[in-house]
Formats: structure tokens, C-alpha cells, sequence
């Protein structure tokens, strides 16, 4: 043996000084040549095989657990959510269940192999063992699926004692291996493309996507906007805590704390006259919401007033008339949000309304752009809760089963998490569960948002500026009732004028904008001296001292919305026309404004529920009556107007009554042919722009930039 040790080291160094010993292996039986040894028995390649599976298989189920056993130890103990921490405690549960099963997987080959080299089972034992149900979810090939799974995967970063700003983080895929994109990766990226601040440049080069908000009053549409807001500002409730809240909307609400239920009236941002209102939609007026996204993306939210007003169904009419003419003077839209509470009890009243008479205003070729969003979702652990059930109910009915609602078009946010953050700015105190719950809800409905404003940019816009409706046609002809009535009257004019010899002479028409809301009723008026006649003009510069005057002006037929200031000129040139010209000019005209009528009340759906330009003749009428009760002016030339102007009642019946004995069916087209002719006609014309105008000045002086 001292020998053997002593010449180890050139055995190590030459192979050459000692060659191994061959043997080969014989059995007793053999050897001996007595049948009293028990006859030798050899393991197949089969029985190799076997073997080397279970060694594969237990080596990558240890290398598995580790991994997974690794994954919780770099997880925190408590989770800020508690719907968080209970899925940490079940995946916990189940990983201690997947140690048990691994390990009494492994006792079952164990005994099996023995078994098998004692020729007590057959080799197939060790497969049968492997595809056991029991153990199906050991298998390799389960395991990478779960793997593969970016749902169960679960990625935890705790940045509250950094020092630096999320915004100045950026995300950096390094080059070290291929992998496809995932969902987390997408959402972090637009989270920081929109978190970056906004190179102003030429706004032609701006994307620009509306979104018109639709829902029943006290939905949530407003605080809704405030939220989205914040949620787009701030990544977590903490940072929305400490820094400055956005409010574009006034806040007030009740809110109850404590064990002992104490009640806190919490009122937050200025007082806006369009949102202060008792028993009605709180927004009274649409109002535009613009959020310069990035450089090149610029998101507009059009709140609008709520449907079911306390006023009743003529109060919601007149909202769903002034949506559709709100959304008239844009070009496109990108998506019509409707918005829900998760658990309410009917659909009815809020589709019958609101959903119909969008669909009028919008072909099928606009129904992918119809999404869901669900307000206070918290409540439904984010989901739509029992108002799903009512809306895949109501969507069934043939006219409405091309609108899709799936998860893709639905997005569920938690309201409840911004009132918390308005609560605690007013230094209200919460328990630490109630913050738990909200730092949660904050962060699902910023989630929420980013994946609604990335489902937005996939839809192709819907041009309303190319579609031929009748709903459309039903608003041009609306918008077309006071430039057509006054350019009948100032065809009055200058006919009265040819009858009183004053052919030397003849009366122009004017047309103005005007930057705010006012109406017949609201508006300071005077009087002023044209040739023979007396004209009521409307004054715009005294209107200015308070803007919101319209507001409280009634709801009623007397009184219509100035869109246009009309100035009258008496200048010096004929007119053009004899008496007799003016005359039928008068008639032919009068005729086309009632055959437009006509066309509207003809329809199914009655789309404007009174004649659009009765009010208005009965205002001038109105005019001509002050007009002659002043004293110290001579209205003898009014008088002629007078009695033209209350003729027309009589008139108006008479063509009426043609148009229904002829049976007259306009189609959509010959509607817009009779449109554009008496559009092209420049005092139309005029007051058109002014309108159009008017609008647009009215909407940009309502928007709000954040």
C-alpha cells in the first residue's frame, strides 16, 4: 500500500507507467458452475433510459422550485393593496402545495426504481409514475407555459425614498438577448411618452383626438374628467398626495370617516357657473378638455350634460340637440365614450335617448368607435359588474347588435380614489386600510387609462364632415332657421321699398359674430331709423358685461340663441327688382324654408319637435308690435312689414297643406340640394360664417388646456 501511495503522483503525470486493470464481470453461477446461484439478470437499454428520465426530470423540477423559491424571497411581506397581499398569500399556498407534490413525486420513483432493479416491476412503472394526473402540473412542458405567462408575472418596484422623479427615469432595453414586447413594457413606455413634457410645435403638426364623454346625470362624467386627469399627471396616489392637484372642475361632495361616522362637507377648485346647479345636469353647457399628450398628440374630452335631467325629457331633448350640434363644428371624432356606474338597475331611458339618437348622427361605419367606460368600478373589483348583463342585453336588439362591448372597448376606473386624494388635501384622515384600498384603485385606473388613450389611437377617426344624414341635414337646417327668416324679412324690405317709390335706395344686411352666449331674451336691444323703417337691433358690445346672463334665461319657444349679430344699412342704389319680382321672390323663397319642414317632419324619428322658424317669426312680429307703441317716431312704413309678418302664419299653412296633399318625399339628397341652393345665397352665406364663426369662438374661449 506505501508503495501504491508513494507512485500515485506518476500515475497522475504518465499514462504510461501504470495501465488500468481490464476485468470482466461474470456471475457466481458462472464461476462455480453450480445451479444453486440464481441466474444473472441484465438491464436493458430500456431500463437505461428510464433511469436517465428520472434524473432529468428531478434535477429540472429542483432547478424550477429554486427559481420559484428565489421569485418569493425578494418579495415583500406586505403589499400596499390588500386584493394584492390576499394573491401573494394564495400563490404562496400554492407553491407549498407544489413542494408537496414534488416531493411525493420523488419518494414514488424512488420506491419504483428499487422495485425495478429488483425485478419486482417492469420498467414502464417509472413513465406510468411521470404521467400520473397528480403530477401534471410538474411536467416541463406546464411549467414553461406558466413561465410564459405575462399575467402571472409579477414585477414590484418600490421608488418612495428615491430621490430623483419617475419622469426622469427612462426605460432601456439592453442588447442582450431577443424577447417580444410585452404588455408591461408597453403600458411603461406610454406611460413615459406621455409623461414627457410637450416641445410645443406648429399645430398643424399635431394629432388631435376628441372624445365626446355621454352619460346620465349623475354618472360621474365631470369628476371622471378631474380624475383622468390626475391619473395621467401622477403614476401613484403618493406622488398625487404631495404634489399639486389638477382640478379642472369644482369638487364638492359629502364624505363620512371614522368609527364614529363623521361627515365632512369637502369642497375643492373655483366655482364655474356652467357646474353650479341644484336638481339638474351638473354641466350645463359642452366644454372641451385639452391634454397636450407629447409633442405630436393632443387628447380632447368633451364633457357634455347629463341625460335623465330632473327637468324632464323636452330638457333632455334640448341636451341631445346641443350635443350633436357641439360636435357638428368638428371634423372627426375619435372615439364616444359612454359612461356607466357598474351596478344599476335599467338601461332603458339612457338608450332610448342618448344611444338612438347618437346612431342617427353616426353611420355603422362609426360603431368601432363606441367604447364603455365604467365610473366607481372599485366597488365591481373593476369589472362591469350588473350593468354588463344589461348592456349585452340591450346591444341584442337588431339595430344596435353591431356595436361590439368586450374587454378590448371597455375600461373600468375607480372615482373614489380621487375624491380620497381631494379628502386628504382638505386634511381629512383616513384608516390605513381605507389608503391601502385607494393607493390600489389608483394605481388599476392608471392602468386603465393609458390602456383606454393606447385603444383610442388604434381607431381610425370618424369624419363628420363627409357623412350625409339625415340627422346632419335635420342640424344644418336648424343652424339655417334665423339667416333664412332674416333674409326673408329683409326680402320684405326691399319689396316695401319698391312699393313706396324708394327704388333709389335699398337695405344691405350685415352679419357679425358674437364671442358669448345670448339670447333674444338676455340681450340688450335698440332701435334704429332705416329709410321709411324702424329695426330692432340687438347690442353685443353691453353683452359682455356678463357672460353668463344666458344661463338663467327660460327654456321656452319664445326666445331663440343669438349666434349672429344682424346690423341693417339703408345705402344708396336700387335693389335691382320691381315690386312684382320681390314679390314672387318672397313666395318661392318662403316655399323652399317650409319644404324643409316638411322634409322634417316627415321622418321617423322626429329629430327638431317644433318648427324651427315659427319662434323667430313671431319674434320679428313681436319687434313690429314694440315698434309701434313707441312714441315720438313715425312707424307708418312698419306697418307694412306688421301685416306681411302676420300673414305668414296663414301662408306657412297653406304651403303646408300643398306639400302634404302632394305626398312630397325629399330624398337626403334633393334636402341638400335645396340646402346648398339657399346657402349660396350671400346674406345666407354671411350669417352662416358669422355662425360658424361664432362657434368656434365660443368653443375656444370654453376650452381648457392642461
Amino acid at each position: 500500500m506505501f508503495t501504491m501511495l508513494a507512485n500515485i503522483q506518476h500515475w497522475l503525470t504518465d499514462t504510461d507507467y501504470h495501465h488500468p486493470l481490464k476485468y470482466t464481470m461474470q456471475s457466481l453461477r458462472w464461476l462455480y458452475n453450480n445451479n444453486q446461484f440464481p441466474i444473472l439478470n441484465y438491464l436493458s437499454d430500456r431500463n437505461d433510459h428510464d433511469i436517465v428520465q428520472i434524473e432529468l426530470i428531478l434535477i429540472y423540477l429542483k432547478n424550477q422550485i429554486n427559481d420559484f423559491k428565489r421569485i418569493f424571497q425578494n418579495l415583500p411581506t406586505n403589499l400596499s393593496s390588500p386584493i394584492l397581499d390576499r394573491k401573494l398569500k394564495d400563490a404562496q399556498e400554492h407553491y407549498r402545495y407544489l413542494l408537496k407534490t414534488r416531493n411525493d413525486g420523488r419518494e414514488r420513483l424512488r420506491r419504483a426504481l428499487v422495485n425495478i432493479r429488483r425485478r419486482r416491476l417492469s420498467p414502464r412503472k417509472i413513465s406510468i409514475i411521470i404521467s400520473d394526473q397528480c403530477y401534471s402540473y410538474l411536467h416541463k412542458t406546464e411549467i414553461e407555459n406558466d413561465n410564459r405567462q405575462k399575467s402571472i408575472r409579477l414585477v414590484y418596484a418600490d421608488f418612495t425614498y428615491c430621490k430623483q422623479k419617475l419622469e426622469d427615469f427612462s426605460i432601456v432595453k439592453l442588447p442582450l438577448q431577443k424577447r417580444s414586447e410585452s404588455a408591461h413594457d408597453q403600458i411603461e413606455e406610454s406611460v413615459l411618452r406621455i409623461r414627457r413634457p410637450p416641445r410645443r410645435r406648429p399645430s398643424s403638426l399635431v394629432t388631435e383626438m376628441n372624445v365626446l364623454l355621454v352619460g346620465e346625470t349623475g354618472v360621474g362624467k365631470s369628476t371622471f374628467i378631474n380624475a383622468f386627469a390626475n391619473y395621467l399627471k401622477f403614476n401613484t396616489l403618493q406622488q398625487a398626495e404631495h404634489g399639486e392637484v389638477v382640478v379642472l372642475i369644482p369638487v364638492s361632495f359629502v364624505i363620512t370617516v371614522g368609527d364614529k361616522f363623521e361627515q365632512f362637507m369637502v369642497k375643492f377648485g373655483d366655482v364655474d357657473s356652467n357646474e353650479n346647479y341644484e336638481h339638474q345636469s351638473v354641466t350645463q353647457q359642452c366644454k372641451s378638455y385639452l391634454f397636450d399628450l407629447n409633442d405630436r398628440l393632443r387628447l380632447r374630452l368633451i364633457d357634455t350634460p347629463g341625460i335623465g335631467d330632473k327637468r324632464g325629457i323636452i330638457q333632455d331633448r334640448e341636451h341631445i340637440d346641443h350635443i350633436l350640434t357641439y360636435i357638428n363644428n368638428l371634423s372627426h371624432l375619435n372615439a364616444i365614450c359612454l359612461l356607466f356606474q357598474p351596478n344599476i338597475s335599467r338601461l332603458n331611458v339612457f338608450f332610448r335617448l342618448c344611444v338612438n339618437q347618437l346612431l342617427t348622427y353616426i353611420t355603422p361605419a362609426g360603431y368601432d368607435n363606441i367604447i364603455f367606460c365604467f365610473t366607481n368600478a372599485r366597488s365591481t373589483f373593476f369589472a362591469p359588474g350588473n350593468t354588463g348583463q344589461l348592456l349585452q342585453q340591450m346591444l341584442n336588439d337588431k339595430h344596435l347588435n353591431d356595436i361590439r362591448f368586450q374587454q378590448e372597448n371597455t375600461f373600468c376606473f375607480d372615482n373614489e380614489a380621487f375624491r380620497y386624494l381631494i379628502a386628504r388635501k382638505c386634511n381629512i384622515n383616513f384608516d390605513d386600510y381605507q389608503t391601502r384600498v385607494c393607493i390600489y384603485s389608483w394605481t388599476t385606473s392608471v392602468t386603465e387609462s393609458i390602456r383606454l388613450l393606447n385603444f383610442i389611437q388604434t381607431r381610425q377617426p370618424y369624419d363628420l364632415e363627409q357623412q350625409s344624414l339625415v340627422r346632419k341635414a335635420a342640424l344644418e337646417i336648424l343652424m339655417l332657421a334665423r339667416p333664412l327668416m332674416e333674409t326673408l324679412r329683409l326680402i320684405i324690405y326691399n319689396w316695401k321699398l319698391s312699393e313706396y317709390k324708394l327704388i333709389a335706395h335699398r337695405i344691405e344686411l350685415n352679419s357679425m359674430p358674437v364671442k358669448i352666449e345670448m339670447c333674444t331674451h338676455c340681450a340688450q336691444t335698440n332701435i334704429a331709423e332705416m329709410g321709411p323703417f324702424w329695426l330692432t337691433h340687438y347690442q353685443p358690445v353691453c353683452l359682455t358685461i356678463n357672460t353668463v346672463q344666458h344661463c338663467h334665461c327660460p327654456s321656452d319657444r319664445k326666445h331663440f340663441l343669438i349666434e349672429s349679430i344682424i346690423q341693417h344699412e339703408y345705402v344708396t342704389g336700387p335693389a335691382g327688382l320691381i315690386t312684382e319680382r320681390w314679390e314672387k321672390a318672397f313666395y318661392n323663397f318662403l316655399f323652399k324654408c317650409d319644404r324643409l319642414l316638411h322634409f322634417l317632419q316627415q321622418q321617423q324619428r322626429s329629430f327638431i319637435q317644433n318648427d324651427p322658424f315659427q319662434p323667430i317669426l313671431e319674434r320679428f312680429l313681436e319687434e313690429e308690435e314694440q315698434i309701434s307703441h313707441i312714441r315720438n317716431i313715425d312707424s307708418n312704413g312698419n306697418r307694412g312689414i306688421h301685416k306681411i309678418l302676420h300673414s305668414l302664419r296663414q301662408m306657412r299653412q297653406k304651403n303646408s297643406q300643398k306639400l302634404f296633399d302632394s305626398n312630397e318625399r325629399l330624398s337626403l339628397s334633393q334636402v341638400y340640394k335645396i340646402i346648398d341652393q339657399l346657402s349660396s345665397i350671400p346674406t345666407v352665406r354671411k350669417q352662416i360664417n358669422s355662425i360658424k364663426k361664432s362657434r368656434q369662438l365660443k368653443m375656444k374661449a370654453e376650452y381648457q388646456q392642461i
